[in-house]
């Protein structure tokens, strides 16, 4: 079985995306899959690369409906007949699909695929909504997999004081993830505290919005910033926090926050519904609605966090339930489905 995978943007650069598309293809390869990657930022020439056509994959994936959805529809017809997978990621769900410029885009990429894959039920009921047949529509949960690891001590090479509490922002700089909200919250409550500090780790994907972000951590010792983690330092990364913060506007099924949860550590995110299938208030984590909740639950965690030790414990139990092997053996019996029906696999 051959596969082509299609994403946004891929490794080195560390997007949601990349992460989701690296560790599928690691289950399907697992499987006995031959896969290949193909990156939709990078210059193919306006075309179909030719080593796409000679590779002959068997199974076309789509990660993002919008981004890569064109790209892997042109390539189905080129070899037609392929049968295609779309997998919904976030911003395609939740604001794309509502954009008049590209709701016909998304809806051919959709009628074209042989299978449509989301993240969560919340998800598939839009995707109901958006005319889409719930027989095609399969919800498959994230998971956590990570490489081996390497131990940093973030906290010592940082300086942080002992008894400080730190918060974490973990993903790509852009305006969707809108991560001043969180800091511009924090340096309130850091008025009238002295043990906090902010970690803030991920790529820069949009320019301007670092630029914002610059701007409001300027002169503030007491954040920092930490540029694109490497994977074998995640584990690290989450153990010098305890707190980690998704202020994203949206979201299918963030791995941040599953990662988070597999660490054990108090979640505050965001009320939307990529982010609500995996916290709920006050068992797995905090919901916030505006920036006035986040910063009550963010004074209620620092003066609580002793007594939250039931809630991390159900954190690390939810991100067991949604576990790589489950993630995997779904994927690949979507997968060995389709290829059977395509000749020549």
């Amino acid at each position: 079985m051959r596969a082509l995978l299609i994403t946004p943007t891929y490794f080195p650069v560390l997007t949601g995306n990349a992460v989701t598309v690296e560790r599928i293809a690691k289950g399907l390869r697992e499987g006995g899959a031959l896969c290949r990657i193909l990156e939709v930022q990078r210059d193919h020439g306006g075309g179909i690369p030719e080593e796409i056509s000679a590779f002959g994959p068997r199974v076309i994936h789509n990660f993002h409906a919008f981004k890569s959805g064109p790209l892997g529809l042109a390539i189905k017809k080129r070899l037609f007949p392929v049968p295609m997978i779309t997998t919904l990621t976030g911003t395609d769900l939740n604001l794309d699909i509502d954009d008049p410029k590209k709701r016909d885009s998304i809806r051919e990429v959709l009628a074209h695929s042989e299978a449509i894959t989301v993240f969560n039920k919340p998800a598939r009921d839009i995707l109901q909504a958006f005319g889409i047949p719930s027989d095609k529509v399969r919800v498959i949960h994230q998971s956590v997999s990570l490489p081996p690891q390497q131990f940093i001590d973030y906290r010592s090479l940082l300086k942080i004081p002992p008894d400080a509490m730190v918060f974490l922002l973990i993903g790509a700089i852009r305006g969707v993830k809108a991560f001043g909200v969180a800091v511009e919250v924090l340096k309130e409550v850091k008025a009238g505290r002295s043990n906090l500090h902010l970690l803030i780790a991920g790529p820069v994907v949009e320019q301007e919005e670092f630029a914002g972000i610059k701007r409001l951590i300027e002169g503030s010792r007491w954040i920092s910033y930490l540029g694109e983690v490497p994977r074998e330092n995640i584990e690290s990364l989450f153990l010098a926090a305890e707190v980690v913060v998704n202020t994203s506007l949206s979201e299918s099924e963030p791995n941040s926050i599953l990662e988070a949860l597999n660490f054990g550590k108090i979640v505050i995110a965001r009320d939307i519904p990529g982010n609500s299938s995996l916290i709920k208030t006050g068992e797995t984590g905090f919901a916030f609605q505006n920036s006035a909740k986040l910063k009550d639950l963010i004074v209620h965690v620092l003066d609580n966090y002793g007594k939250l030790g039931q809630m991390k414990g159900k954190a690390k139990k939810l991100a067991a339930v949604y576990s790589y092997e489950r993630e995997k053996a779904a994927y690949l019996e979507l997968y060995r489905g389709l290829s059977a029906s395509c000749p020549g696999k």
